[in-house]
């Protein structure tokens, strides 16, 4: 889009993508979506130089994300873990990731560039760059 990337917005919420399609267009850019529920629905098939992954944690969709990276393609990711339910009610225990667990379902075919996990803004989050290998 704005860096020269092509760039689809993949999520289950039409008011998500409304919103996202309306501030591209406030900066005259297009934005290709995919309404989708990738808890039943098929990830679009790539493959992408960079897949964002944010707030959403479908353990059995990692493994895939990963095989939809070109070669050197780039994933970042980010979720709330565990340790936020010691300051916070939510999200409910079954979105959020164990301590250590993001890197795990990540796997050794993505050699990370930073992965941490910490508070960030009161919300403790695990946080993970990475490249295909």
């Amino acid at each position: 889009m704005e860096h020269g990337l092509e760039t689809t917005l993949v999520d289950i919420s039409p008011v998500a993508l409304d919103l996202a399609i309306a501030e591209a267009h406030r900066r005259g850019l297009a934005l290709p979506t995919v309404h989708s529920n990738l808890e039943s629905e098929p990830l679009p098939e790539g493959p992408f130089d960079v897949i964002v992954c944010a707030n959403y944690l479908d353990r059995t969709i990692v493994s895939p994300l990963v095989d939809r990276l070109s070669d050197r393609g780039m994933l970042l990711f980010v979720i709330a873990t565990v340790t936020n339910l010691e300051r916070n009610p939510r999200p409910r225990r079954d979105f959020l990731a164990d301590r250590g667990e993001l890197g795990e379902l990540i796997g050794a075919r993505v050699e990370p560039i930073c992965y941490c996990e910490d508070w960030f803004d009161g919300r403790h989050e695990a946080r993970y760059i990475g490249t295909r290998c």
